[in-house]
């Protein structure tokens, strides 16, 4: 992750937990945004690693027990308020959602650097 930004947004689904700890661990002690995690029940929080979240990062939960069905992940992540600067954004979570998500981002100013690591759900195959 690029750790050279004004703020970051880093989002994801409870798949992506795991990894959105080990980019905590990186980030500037005074780094600021968003942290933005779908989860299925508020016991879930307890994976994340909150010892490594720096104070300017502010800690969205989304609590979603029907995530296959019911889509709030990218509304949430577009209703966000865009801040001053040049964002760094990583996002980790269901294919649909990640488009959704990615294409939103295509409209906002200056953005440094977007990681997009989607999960295709419900493919048997």
């Amino acid at each position: 992750m690029a750790l050279a930004a004004d703020w970051f947004l880093i989002t994801g689904d409870m798949t992506a937990i795991p990894a959105i700890n080990n980019n905590l661990k990186g980030l500037p002690e005074k780094a600021r945004g968003y942290l933005v995690i779908e989860i299925i029940s508020e016991q879930d929080q307890s994976l994340l690693n909150h010892s490594e979240v720096p104070d300017g990062l502010e800690i969205i939960w989304l609590i979603n027990a029907l995530p296959d069905t019911t889509k709030t992940f990218s509304k949430a992540i577009i209703q966000l308020p865009w801040l001053n600067g040049e964002p760094t954004i990583w996002v980790a979570a269901e294919l649909e959602e990640v488009l959704r998500v990615r294409h939103h981002f295509t409209t906002m100013p200056r953005i440094k650097k977007v990681i997009c690591i989607s999960v295709v759900t419900g493919n048997t195959e």
